[in-house]
Protein backbone atom coordinates (compact mmCIF):
# COMPACT_ATOMS: atom_id res chain seq x y z
CA UNK A 1 0.00 0.00 0.00
CA UNK A 2 2.90 2.33 0.73
CA UNK A 3 4.29 1.95 -2.78
CA UNK A 4 0.86 2.36 -4.38
CA UNK A 5 0.22 5.60 -2.50
CA UNK A 6 3.67 7.04 -3.21
CA UNK A 7 3.42 6.13 -6.90
CA UNK A 8 0.04 7.82 -7.15
CA UNK A 9 1.42 10.99 -5.55
CA UNK A 10 4.34 11.00 -7.99
CA UNK A 11 1.90 10.54 -10.88
CA UNK A 12 -0.20 13.49 -9.68
CA UNK A 13 2.85 15.74 -9.68
CA UNK A 14 4.02 14.46 -13.07
CA UNK A 15 0.71 15.32 -14.71
CA UNK A 16 0.96 18.94 -13.58
CA UNK A 17 4.45 19.65 -14.91
CA UNK A 18 7.14 21.71 -13.26
CA UNK A 19 5.78 25.17 -14.11
CA UNK A 20 2.14 24.49 -13.29
CA UNK A 21 0.52 24.68 -9.90
CA UNK A 22 -1.17 21.65 -8.42
CA UNK A 23 -4.78 22.49 -7.68
CA UNK A 24 -6.18 22.38 -4.16
CA UNK A 25 -8.24 19.25 -4.79
CA UNK A 26 -5.19 17.30 -5.88
CA UNK A 27 -3.19 18.57 -2.91
CA UNK A 28 -5.88 17.17 -0.61
CA UNK A 29 -5.45 13.79 -2.31
CA UNK A 30 -1.65 14.05 -2.00
CA UNK A 31 -1.94 15.02 1.65
CA UNK A 32 -4.30 12.16 2.52
CA UNK A 33 -2.20 9.55 0.71
CA UNK A 34 1.04 10.69 2.30
CA UNK A 35 -0.67 10.80 5.70
CA UNK A 36 -1.75 7.17 5.17
CA UNK A 37 1.86 6.24 4.34
CA UNK A 38 3.06 7.93 7.53
CA UNK A 39 0.43 6.10 9.62
CA UNK A 40 1.34 2.73 8.06
CA UNK A 41 5.02 3.33 8.86
CA UNK A 42 4.17 4.40 12.42
CA UNK A 43 2.15 1.23 12.98
CA UNK A 44 4.91 -0.87 11.44
CA UNK A 45 7.43 0.74 13.78
CA UNK A 46 5.18 0.07 16.78
CA UNK A 47 4.86 -3.56 15.71
CA UNK A 48 8.62 -3.95 15.45
CA UNK A 49 9.05 -2.33 18.88
CA UNK A 50 6.59 -4.87 20.29
CA UNK A 51 8.49 -7.77 18.71
CA UNK A 52 11.72 -6.45 20.24
CA UNK A 53 10.26 -6.98 23.72
CA UNK A 54 10.04 -10.73 23.12
CA UNK A 55 12.74 -13.11 24.24
CA UNK A 56 14.38 -15.15 21.47
CA UNK A 57 12.56 -18.31 22.57
CA UNK A 58 9.22 -16.47 22.69
CA UNK A 59 9.85 -15.20 19.19
CA UNK A 60 10.70 -18.68 17.90
CA UNK A 61 7.37 -19.94 19.26
CA UNK A 62 5.55 -16.99 17.73
CA UNK A 63 7.38 -17.12 14.39
CA UNK A 64 5.18 -19.86 12.95
CA UNK A 65 2.15 -17.64 13.48
CA UNK A 66 3.91 -14.76 11.72
CA UNK A 67 4.87 -16.88 8.74
CA UNK A 68 1.19 -17.51 8.05
CA UNK A 69 0.43 -13.77 7.96
CA UNK A 70 0.10 -12.30 4.49
CA UNK A 71 2.40 -9.34 5.11
CA UNK A 72 5.19 -11.51 6.47
CA UNK A 73 4.92 -14.09 3.70
CA UNK A 74 5.52 -11.37 1.11
CA UNK A 75 8.75 -10.16 2.71
CA UNK A 76 11.96 -11.17 0.92
CA UNK A 77 13.05 -13.61 3.63
CA UNK A 78 15.03 -16.70 2.83
CA UNK A 79 14.57 -19.97 4.72
CA UNK A 80 17.84 -21.33 3.36
CA UNK A 81 19.42 -21.48 6.85
CA UNK A 82 16.82 -23.88 8.20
Amino acid sequence: QILVDIDSVIDLFKTEGLDDRVDEGQMKVVNSRLYRVVRILEILGESINLLQTMTPSDFLNFRDVLINCLWVSKLPVSNAGE
